[in-house]
């Protein structure tokens, strides 16, 4: 779990660009932060992107992620006594047009590598001869 205070100008541009309240920006900025695509993550085209706004937005201790169609991008991200981390949501922008497509491409296939890892297919354990459906009961022999 993470500590996100969204900052005034923060607010002003999700509603903006997003039409959302105060409530909903936060939840939003919290699942961005936790879920989203950071740096690291990036390659090629998108990867060139992030680094621009890094230099183009050189803070201390910037932390860029990408969520949704949206690029957010936190300042004075650190980690706190208790070993969450604590980080105040800067500005919202959106991903060019030509770089969605990788974006969400590349938050679909992490999404998927974090649910095969949670185990919340089950049926990737059963053979596929042996496919049934959840509820049913099989006798193996």
């Amino acid at each position: 779990m993470a500590i996100i205070v969204v900052s005034d100008h923060a607010y002003i541009r999700i509603k903006q660009r997003m039409g959302l309240g105060h409530g909903a920006a936060n939840k939003i900025a919290e699942t961005a932060f936790e879920e989203g695509i950071s740096h690291s993550e990036t390659t090629g085209r998108l990867n060139k992107y992030i680094s621009g706004q890094m230099v183009q937005y050189p803070k201390q201790g910037l932390c860029i992620k990408i969520y949704g169609e949206m690029v957010y991008f936190f300042g004075s991200t650190r980690k706190t006594e208790t070993g969450e981390y604590f980080a105040v949501l800067v500005t919202v922008i959106y991903i060019p047009n030509n770089l969605k497509n990788s974006a969400l491409g590349l938050q679909k296939r992490k999404k998927e590598n974090n649910s095969d890892v949670a185990g919340e297919y089950p049926e990737k354990d059963i053979s596929p001869v042996q496919k049934v459906k959840r509820d049913e009961k099989v006798v193996i022999d």
